[in-house]
């Protein structure tokens, strides 16, 4: 939904100074136009209001009402979906994990390229932490996969960075080239 959102400016190349608003899904389609606002505004606005909000909060509702109900097996087939492999007490944190693929999501569609890596580092960096600190998962082992996943996602992006920042690591006639390597 939030890539209805993501436009590109691109400039003539030829000697005529002119600037276009490009749709980056859809790059035959401007996102000045009435076709793409239409898009954006009649179909983004309401699946994020419907998918992006209104899916995690009827799953908060319903776990809210049932909280006391949990461990009993009619609501568990319904339910468990939702709350199975985390300790009673963090029923609700697959609304965490919903939470940081939207933050990442919304950063890497809304943000500056070299700002968005950055970003994201701290959004995992800070549900790495809250993810080892809490141990939701009834197991350690969960626990464990869900760090090491976070981890390998900070580290992943980290890397990444230096070749955002420095992008003379690919050019083979840079001297600091051997850093990348």
């Amino acid at each position: 939904m939030f890539s209805l959102w993501r436009c590109t400016k691109l400039r003539s190349t030829s000697g005529a100074y002119v600037e276009l608003n490009i749709f980056v899904v859809d790059p035959e389609t401007s996102c000045d136009s009435t076709t793409h606002l239409w898009w954006k505004y009649g179909l983004g606005i309401p699946g994020i209001v419907v998918y992006v909000l209104g899916l995690p909060g009827a799953g908060y509702v319903l776990l809210r009402k049932f909280r006391h109900k949990l461990h009993e097996p009619r609501t568990r087939t319904r339910l468990g979906f939702l709350y199975d492999g985390f300790r009673p007490e963090h029923y609700m944190y697959e609304l965490w994990v919903a939470a940081r693929k939207v933050f990442v999501i919304l950063v890497t569609t809304f943000s500056d390229k070299k700002l968005q890596v950055l970003l994201v580092m701290g959004i995992i960096a800070f549900f790495l932490v809250h993810t080892v600190l809490l141990r939701p998962y009834q197991t350690g082992i969960l626990t464990s996969l869900d760090t090491l996943l976070l981890a390998c996602c900070f580290l992943t992006l980290w890397m990444g960075g230096v070749f955002v920042v420095y992008p003379n690591c690919q050019d083979p006639n840079d001297d600091g080239r051997i850093f990348c390597l």
